[in-house]
């Protein structure tokens, strides 16, 4: 299983989207999807729902033997009213993840696809959660023993050749 994380906006889901349209035996598995689906609040959601949220995703995805040519489709990083939630990094050592890939975009442009007004302190802002999500997913990757792949969302060939590549593996 490939874990893509990213910030809201970053073009995550249309991307995999698009790439599963393109290799039908890959399955794009979305963590909001999975929430909605057990009834789960997925946004403005507490502290206790955050966690109880993650527990859920694992368990979901343990249940049903997800492995191979599935993506994951979640984040890493979470605001939570003036604080970040940050997804607690046993939550990618229990998955069985052959990669975590981190879909960068710019900031400008995610606040575009937000409805926010593209002034410097809102890019400023996502700037600043685009380079918390990173260092939280490298800290995780160095924890789980696999790779960490950063890459920008208009590189969708060398991202394809990553999901290829580590979807087979």
């Amino acid at each position: 299983m490939i874990f893509v994380a990213g910030s809201s906006g970053s073009g995550k889901t249309t991307i995999i989207d698009s790439f599963v349209k393109r290799h039908p035996e890959f399955t794009h598995l979305r963590a909001s999807s999975v929430l909605r689906s057990l009834g789960r609040p997925t946004h403005d959601s507490s502290l206790d729902d955050l966690k109880e949220n993650q527990n859920l995703i694992i368990n979901f995805i343990l249940k049903h033997d997800y492995n191979h040519h599935y993506i994951l489709d979640g984040h890493m990083v979470m605001p939570v009213g003036s604080h970040n939630y940050m997804v607690p990094i046993d939550f990618v050592v229990r998955l069985p993840l052959s990669i975590l890939i981190f879909l960068r975009e710019d900031p400008k442009t995610i606040a575009m696809r937000r409805g926010l007004p593209t002034t410097p302190d809102n890019a400023s802002e996502i700037s600043r959660l685009q380079e918390i999500e990173l260092l939280h997913m490298h800290e995780a990757a160095i924890v789980k023993g696999c790779p960490l792949l950063s890459i920008a969302a208009r590189q969708s060939k060398e991202l394809d050749r990553w999901l290829l590549h580590y979807g087979t593996a």
